[in-house]
């Protein structure tokens, strides 16, 4: 098991590199805190499914599964994007019943 990644603050400009280390040199996912949303907005557009929290009606579970499943099966990443750190430590936000799963 390697050690965690460095806490790093970044420009918008570095974010893509850093993303890539994470993932590939530190093998961990990166955990991006964007108060301006201007991460959100670059994330929103690269491959890979994009989930958002904002929205006052909340995000289906299956939508939420069928987005990891597809990021998992694509080899994506998966982008969930909250509010606030506090809407992040939601409990059971991937609640999976598997019989409703399919597997292509």
């Amino acid at each position: 098991m390697t050690a965690a990644a460095p806490a790093a603050t970044l420009t918008l400009r570095a974010l893509p590199e850093a993303l890539e280390e994470a993932a590939y040199v530190h093998e961990r996912f990166a955990c991006v805190m964007d108060p301006a949303m201007l991460a959100t907005r670059f994330l929103k557009y690269q491959t890979g499914p994009f989930v958002s929290f904002d929205q006052p009606v909340p995000v289906p579970k299956e939508k939420l599964n069928r987005a990891l499943v597809a990021a998992m099966k694509h080899g994506r990443t998966l982008t969930l994007a909250f509010k606030s750190l506090e809407d992040a430590k939601q409990d059971n936000i991937f609640e999976v019943n598997f019989s409703s799963l399919s597997f292509l």
